[in-house]
């Protein structure tokens, strides 16, 4: 410590002579950098002379580029001519474009309206033969309705008698039943009679025997019998049971009458029904004489009509009239193609005669076009052979193949022509004011050199002066010794410290020995402090213990906030998700409740395909119905608007070729 003290002293010492160090040191650098520029400025000034002599070299060429800009200058109006040909020869050219444009255009719709002309043509030429088959369709629709009316009505005949032999077979089987029900009580009335007979004489010999029993109990001994006067009864009559045979004759009696009823009023029936069997045979023969009438001249009837077949089914003349019909269907719409194509004929005339117009047209059209072309072929010639005259490419070997780009080429070259004379001029100039700025600047460096140099020996005689009269040698001694300011501050704030920790420490060894002394003198009370000191410290300890107990709960509230935390942010996602699916979800139900663009519900929709369904199915026995002229369609309501679109079905006529709402049926 106290070689610091010597070194803060030394340093305090050369304090007063550092400003001479300082001030040495400053003039010393400004000498070495007033060198540096002066030689910047002699490097500066050669600089600036090899540039002057380049831009005069260069400058050198300013009067053939001033001749090229003369001889450009001319050039620019036959360029300026050349173009206008030019703009007119493009135009020419465009305009030659579109007029072949043009004749293609006419051409094509030529060769388009010869092949409309042929198609038409053939159209007339096919509707003619379609129209000339009109009065043999005609009379083969008229002979085939006539055909189809007859095999209606002998269809209704033949399934009158099929109906009457259905029910004449289940007559016989009736009338079947009916005999053998006859027969069956025919045979049963005698066993009955006999039955009766027998029942009568059982009832008379139960009554003889009953009379006996009761003669058998009056009987007395010793007394004698009624009957025979003995006085002796060893064998008297027992005592019979009694039924009520009455009874079951009458019932006899009764199932007699009403087996007779019964058998009269089978017999009844029976009649009837053999007058209702020969009533139907007569129908039956005159359905079929009728049938034979009703049938049309068809090989298929004749071994029927000639008696050698039995009548055709109803099956067999439905299926024959369902052929019939579609057959008659095809004729009727061949013989509506007829009439049709017999209208259309004189339109397709018409329309004839107006494409062989547009033809002309076309044609005129077409010849005025190509004699523009020929003119504009001609023109545009003669353009080119001017512009030939006006831009010989020889003059312009970079300056492309038409005036525009000359033109370009030209206006480019001038720009860079003057350019170049304009910058070597302005080169020129400027070197020679680099040139008079660096001889300036090299005798102001050259001075301020002369005078810094003077400034730095004056500041080295004044430190040496100084030097003679203090403790220090030398220069490099006074450096050594002055401190730096924070290295002085430094170092005397330690040894502050240091001296005020010595005092410090002297203080607390009186105050360490006083309390020793005091220690000893109390050394006798040490017990009962000692039993305060114990309380103390489990009262300390239980203080801890609460301490811990409100840390653990402020932790597990810490723990339980975080938990909650996250099942907020939990909550937040799942809020965002259910959100995202309720969005499709009530758009899914708009669409199903009908807010979709055909402003159709999802019931209706499903509705419309069992709808379309049935319609499909009800159309097929319409069809059969009708003979094939109605047909079911299935016609949705209007869409848009405000309301929702609804369902309905429309009848398709074939013969008209329209369709129209069911209720026009009738």
């Amino acid at each position: 410590m106290e070689a610091k003290e010597a070194r803060l002293s030394l340093s305090r010492r050369a304090r007063p002579l550092g400003h001479h160090l300082i001030r040495t040191e400053e003039k010393r650098r400004e000498s070495e950098q007033a060198k540096a520029e002066y030689q910047g400025a002699l490097k500066g000034k050669e600089d600036a002379l090899e540039t002057l002599l380049k831009a005069r070299e260069k400058a050198g060429e300013i009067p053939a580029l001033e001749t090229e800009s003369r001889n450009l200058r001319e050039r620019r109006p036959l360029l300026l001519e050349a173009l206008q040909e030019e703009e007119t020869l493009r135009r020419n050219l465009r305009e030659t474009g579109e007029t072949e444009e043009a004749i293609l255009e006419l051409n094509k719709k030529k060769e388009l309206g010869e092949q409309k002309f042929r198609e038409k043509e053939k159209e007339i030429e096919k509707l003619r033969t379609l129209a000339e088959q009109t009065g043999e369709l005609d009379r083969r629709w008229e002979k085939e309705r006539a055909y189809k009316d007859a095999l209606v009505e002998l269809k209704k005949l033949i399934l009158q008698a099929e109906s009457e032999n259905f029910e004449k077979a289940a007559a016989a089987e009736r009338i079947k039943n009916l005999e053998e029900r006859r027969e069956e009580l025919e045979r049963r009335g005698p066993v009955l009679m006999e039955e009766l007979r027998r029942l009568q004489e059982e009832k008379q010999a139960r009554e003889k025997a009953d009379m006996a029993s009761h003669l058998a109990a009056g009987l007395k001994p010793g007394e004698p019998c009624p009957v025979c006067g003995s006085l002796d009864h060893p064998l008297p009559a027992a005592e019979t049971p009694l039924f009520d045979m009455t009874q079951r004759l009458e019932s006899l009696e009764g199932s007699i009458r009403d087996a007779g009823n019964s058998l009269a009023a089978l017999r009844e029936e029976l009649q009837s029904r053999l007058r209702e069997e020969k009533r139907r045979d007569e129908r039956l023969d005159g359905i079929l004489k009728a049938a034979k009438t009703a049938a049309p001249e068809d090989p298929a009837f004749a071994p029927w009509l000639a008696g050698e077949s039995p009548p055709p089914s109803g099956e067999e003349t439905a299926r024959r009239l369902e052929s019939h019909i579609a057959d008659l269907n095809e004729l009727s719409r061949r013989r509506g193609e007829a009439i049709k194509a017999g209208n259309l004929i004189p339109g397709l005339y018409r329309e004839r005669e107006a494409l062989e117009k547009l033809r002309g047209e076309i044609e005129r059209d077409l010849a005025a076009l190509l004699e523009k072309r020929r003119n504009l072929a001609a023109a545009a010639e003669e353009l080119r052979q001017k512009r030939g005259r006006l831009l010989p490419e020889a003059d312009f070997p970079g300056g492309g193949k038409n005036a525009k780009e000359a033109l370009k080429y030209l206006e480019k070259r001038l720009g860079e022509t003057e350019r170049l004379i304009e910058e070597y001029r302005e080169v020129r100039e400027k070197a020679g004011r680099d040139l008079a700025a660096a001889e300036a600047g090299e005798n102001a460096a050259r001075l301020k050199l002369e005078e810094g140099e003077k400034q730095r020996d004056e500041a080295a005689a004044a430190l040496e002066n100084a030097l003679k009269d203090s403790p220090f040698p030398s220069a490099d001694a006074l450096r050594e010794a002055v401190l730096d300011g924070g290295e002085e501050a430094v170092l005397e704030e330690e040894i502050t410290r240091w001296k005020e920790d010595r005092s410090r420490l002297l203080s607390l060894g009186e105050e360490l020995k006083n309390q020793l002394q005091g220690l000893r003198a109390e050394t006798s009370g040490m017990e009962g402090s000692a039993k305060d000191a114990a309380l103390g410290l489990e009262t300390l300890r239980a203080g801890q213990e609460e301490a811990e107990a409100e840390r653990d709960r402020a932790q597990r509230e810490l723990s339980a906030l975080e938990r909650d935390w996250e099942a907020l942010k939990n909550a937040r996602e799942r809020h965002e998700t259910l959100t995202k699916t309720s969005a499709r979800l009530n758009a899914l139900a708009d669409d199903l409740s009908g807010k979709n663009p055909r402003k159709r519900p999802f019931d209706s929709w499903l509705l419309s395909q069992y709808l379309a369904e049935v319609a499909a199915f009800a159309s097929i026995r319409l069809e059969k119905m009708s003979e094939y002229r109605y047909s079911l369609l299935l016609e949705s309501g209007r869409e848009g608007g405000r309301g929702y679109t609804g369902l309905d079905l429309a009848v398709f006529d074939a013969h008209t070729g329209r369709t129209r709402p069911c209720a026009t049926l009738s």
